[in-house]
């Protein structure tokens, strides 16, 4: 019996000294017995017996046999449990968790800290919001960092990922940028567009509440641009269309939009309906093409009340570049000097019908070829049309479909006989 506990003692001393590579008979090394290593079972032999691998390029913790961790210092397998992941640095600590080791936050890192310690981290991207908050911080507030919710608090909502950055364990939180996704709000200013949304986070659970729940804004602010506009827009009514420059060389897209204000910021969406009467700001812009040798010019724009450019009742809004006003008010803002076209329009309905066409003939030419109410003398590049539709609005005095438009001469006409008949 004393011999058997000498034995076991040895045993015992040869596995745990400090983390030693584990050199015990238990486990046959890799390389003796024809093994293979799989992320589902780690390293095993040919006769489905684990074993030792001398290099481990699989997650460490499926390495090595159950009761053994990986060492990537010393390239083998030790008796002595380390963490499954790396732990951060400057909040975390490697427990035991019954015969496991894990990261745990080392909560005397956080004494005293308040609420107002807790500053999240907005990181503003064209397409996507990131919201980082410390773990473990949240947790010695007392708050659960696995409850984050927005003003919509579908689950559908939440797409989250942990890392260390910092050597702090950070919660990262990521949102779409879109108008009205789980509760984004879209405004803007005279020079951005702003997205928002809150982010809230319940207290730890326990049979005593003590605390109330965190609401935090989530704010990012984007520069005014065309494309900003249509991005954060819900429906955004526009069109596209793919030029080539004066040279040949390459492609490029062109945008159309329409927008209700002079600053082109609240854009015209598809199911938005425009006062007859009120104005139509278009914009059409390049974005991928060198602004210092090229321009884009809408060299022709046209109305119809059908989807038929050469609908006998069109208008001409614009033509060689410039307005000709000739029955509708039409102001070219900007036309030939940039990669950015803007136009100001009076609209207007075609009797009969609920909505008008806009036809523009878009080309790009040299800078400074195209300015003005030039003959356009860039002929090597190739004309494209973008078009819209603009619904118009339903009132008692506009004309739709076999609606018949009643006129002030006829309602005032009206108003009259109805006083003569109510003073008899």
């Amino acid at each position: 019996m004393k011999l058997l506990c000498v034995f076991m003692l040895a045993t015992f001393l040869k596995q745990s000294a400090g983390a030693d590579c584990y050199t015990g008979n238990d486990y046959p090394k890799c390389d003796d017995c024809d093994s293979d290593c799989f992320t589902e079972n780690g390293c095993i032999c040919s006769d489905f017996t684990k074993c030792l691998p001398s290099t481990c390029a699989l997650d460490p913790s499926n390495c090595c046999p159950v009761e053994f961790s990986w060492d990537s210092s010393k390239a083998c397998c030790t008796v002595e449990k380390t963490c499954n992941r790396i732990c951060a640095a400057a909040d975390e600590e490697c427990v035991f968790q019954g015969d496991d080791k894990i990261c745990e936050c080392n909560n005397s890192k956080y004494t005293n800290k308040t609420i107002q310690d807790l500053k999240p981290v907005v990181i503003c991207q064209s397409d996507i919001i990131s919201v980082s908050v410390s773990r473990c911080l949240v947790q010695s507030l007392g708050y659960d960092y696995k409850s984050f919710y927005l003003n919509d608090a579908s689950s559908d909502c939440v797409f989250n990922y942990n890392n260390i950055t910092n050597n702090q364990r950070l919660d990262t939180y990521q949102l779409d940028t879109k108008q009205g996704w789980c509760g984004n709000i879209v405004t803007n200013d005279s020079s951005k567009i702003y997205v928002m949304n809150t982010g809230h986070l319940n207290t730890t659970p326990s049979p005593l509440i003590t605390k109330n729940p965190i609401a935090f804004n989530i704010t990012c602010g984007y520069n005014k641009t065309l494309q900003t506009s249509l991005q954060f827009a819900l429906k955004p009514l526009m069109s596209t269309a793919v030029l080539k420059p004066v040279n040949g060389e390459g492609s490029y897209t062109v945008t159309m939009a329409a927008f209700k204000d002079s600053e082109f910021t609240n854009i015209i969406q598809a199911d938005d309906y425009v006062e007859i009467g009120s104005n139509i700001f278009l914009e059409m812009v390049v974005t991928d093409a060198d602004g210092s040798t090229f321009a884009l010019s809408a060299v022709q724009c046209v109305a119809a009340p059908t989807n038929d450019r050469t609908d006998t009742n069109a208008v001409q809004l614009v033509t060689k570049g410039c307005a000709p006003n000739n029955g509708v008010e039409t102001e070219v803002l900007e036309n030939g000097v940039s990669l950015d076209v803007r136009i100001r329009i009076q609209s207007f309905q075609f009797s009969g019908f609920p909505s008008v066409y806009l036809f523009c003939d878009v080309m790009l030419c040299g800078v400074n070829e195209c300015t003005g109410c030039k003959v356009q003398r860039s002929t090597d590049g190739n004309i494209e049309t973008v078009n819209l539709n603009i619904l118009l609005q339903d009132n008692e005095l506009t004309s739709f479909g076999s609606k018949p438009a009643i006129s002030w001469a006829t309602l005032a006409g009206s108003l009259l006989t109805f006083l003569s008949i109510k003073l008899v």
